[in-house]
């Protein structure tokens, strides 16, 4: 089912073939390219470290523009968890999901 399940892989080549074998599924590139280089080989996501996100800000918003979700990872502290919030990140990566759930559940 293309709702429920997402694909993740540091292997651009991979990803570019389960986007293209699996359309309509997310697939999401787990590296350093820009939303342009992903979206143009065909992926719809990207997964990056926050660290990435936080010098490439704008990152967020060009993937959204081009109808790609962001994910981001691995996401801890309190501090780095607002920021992602902040920046608008579809899905945050973290060893305290709980914690997570509480900041997103309660800063909006």
């Amino acid at each position: 089912n293309p709702k429920r399940i997402a694909f993740i892989s540091f292997s651009f080549d991979m990803c570019k073939w389960l986007a293209k074998e699996l359309p309509g599924y997310t697939v999401q590139y787990l590296g350093v390219k820009s939303p342009y280089k992903v979206h143009e080989a065909g992926i719809n996501g990207i997964d990056t470290n926050k660290m990435v996100l936080k010098i490439f800000r704008s990152w967020v918003e060009k993937a959204h523009k081009q109808g790609m979700s962001v994910n981001c990872w691995t996401v801890n502290d309190q501090e780095d968890i607002e920021a992602m919030v902040d920046l608008g990140v579809d899905y945050i990566t973290s060893d305290y999901p709980t914690k997570v759930r509480y900041i997103i559940n309660n800063t909006k």
